[in-house]
């Protein structure tokens, strides 16, 4: 009997005791806390606190709404907006005033469409010049000569009135100023023509030689032209009735010269070929 009762109450000493409703309780929240981080466990946590689930949903909700940063701007952004600026068409005075209520007078926008420009010479063409005018003045020297050694009659001698121009009567002063006048043309014609001959027999891949031998033959084209216009003058004055002798001989002298000063101004303004 007592070995019954002391088995009994070993029994009883090594049996476990009942759980208490205590120790449930305290183990439950280490399990809910094991559980925290699963969907269940935040919904429970957003379903017991309304305000933290607010303040979750607000910073989900702000990082949704982030704008990234603006991209830096480079060189060729600038060249794009550049070249859409260049290709926005811009409109004229003339277009705006056609649209306008009121129309205006737009004759002073107008650009001059007729502007005057001096006709200038090429090289060659000024050494074509300066041989021709050397030619004429040779020509007639030889026609001269040819009357004075044929000993041709002049028939307007014994006529006064007659179609052919007569050289005036002049003073033994103004004879030999009309003299030297001529001496100093014929001396100035000889380089004028040496160098007209030499420069249109040149290449033109001598472009600087041909441009110095035309400057050379214009400018003793030039002062042999205004001598003979001076012998000219000095021939009028003696006679200042024969109208035909002023026209013939003083408009040959004003063309020689007009065309010896264009010469002049193309080759400094042209330059070489």
């Amino acid at each position: 009997m007592d070995l019954l009762i002391s088995a009994s109450h070993t029994d009883t000493g090594s049996s476990p005791s009942p759980p208490s409703p205590n120790s449930s309780d305290s183990s439950r929240p280490a399990g809910r806390q094991a559980n925290s981080n699963s969907p269940e466990g935040r919904q429970a946590k957003r379903s017991s606190n309304p305000a933290a689930g607010l303040q979750q949903s607000g910073a989900m909700d702000e990082k949704i709404i982030d704008v990234p940063a603006p991209l830096p701007v480079t060189s060729s952004m600038d060249k794009k907006k550049e070249k859409k600026a260049a290709s926005i068409p811009f409109l004229s005075v003339e277009e705006v005033f056609k649209w306008a209520p009121f129309q205006l007078q737009v004759k002073a926008f107008k650009k001059n469409k007729y502007r005057f420009q001096m006709p200038l010479l090429t090289v060659q063409g000024v050494l074509a010049w300066a041989l021709f005018t050397f030619g004429s003045v040779a020509v007639t020297a030889c026609i001269l000569a040819a009357i004075a050694f044929a000993n041709i009659p002049n028939p307007c001698s014994e006529s006064q009135s007659c179609w052919i121009p007569q050289p005036p009567d002049l003073t033994p002063a103004q004879g030999f100023e009309v003299e030297s006048f001529a001496v100093g043309f014929l001396w100035f014609t000889v380089p004028q023509a040496a160098a007209a001959t030499v420069g249109l027999l040149l290449s033109r891949r001598r472009a600087r030689s041909r441009w110095s031998l035309a400057f050379v033959a214009v400018v003793s084209a030039a002062v042999a032209h205004y001598m003979q216009s001076r012998s000219v003058l000095v021939s009028i004055t003696a006679d200042p009735g024969d109208i035909l002798y002023m026209i013939l001989a003083g408009g040959g002298a004003v063309v020689f010269v007009a065309g010896d000063l264009l010469s002049i101004l193309s080759l400094l303004i042209g330059g070489t070929e």
